[in-house]
């Protein structure tokens, strides 16, 4: 795994593909209500290490932070937000692009620079994952299109026959 991983759950599995495609519709709905909302704070009232209220919060209420704890209940350290919306200014979209410029590396277990043949390689290996999962959505489309094949290539069948069965009696009428 690498030493950023906590297990949380072994294997998770949907029980249908309908049940799955129904929770990632969900989560979407979720997800763009989320970014049309806009970026809030995780943390609105704004908490020291000791739990008390901020004695200098933020001006404009987003006064969440990063909390280092050294168990699940004792925070050791607490840092105030110091990268805060807009961020379309020059000097933070350079900010920004440095920091996305190393990337963690499961293999190596350090910070690597993001190079292009890093994103394609990538890129690669998500593919079939990617084809798979597009697959998947497209076999409600394919299983009707497939139906309505059968359904199609039924009434030619009968057009067939009744042509056929037409032809037939129309020639015994002139012998």
């Amino acid at each position: 795994p690498g030493a950023f991983h906590s297990t949380i759950v072994r294997k998770a599995e949907f029980r249908s593909h309908k049940a799955r495609s129904e929770y990632f519709k969900k989560c979407e709905k979720a997800v763009t209500k989320w970014r049309a909302a806009g970026p809030k704070p995780l943390n609105n009232g704004g908490w020291d290490v000791s739990g008390e209220p901020l004695k200098d919060p933020n001006e404009n209420g987003l006064n969440s932070g990063l909390y280092l704890f050294t168990d699940r209940e004792n925070i050791t350290h607490f840092f105030k937000p110091n990268f805060l919306p807009p961020y379309n200014t020059k000097e933070k979209r350079k900010i920004i692009n440095e920091f996305l410029k190393e990337e963690w590396s499961e293999k190596s277990l350090s910070f690597q620079p993001v190079t292009l043949s890093n994103m394609v390689n990538r890129a690669k290996e998500k593919l079939p994952q990617a084809i798979g999962r597009v697959k998947e959505m497209l076999q409600p489309v394919n299983q009707a299109v497939e139906s309505s094949l059968i359904r199609v290539n039924k009434i030619r069948e009968m057009e067939k026959r009744k042509r056929h069965v037409n032809g037939a009696s129309s020639r015994s009428k002139f012998y």
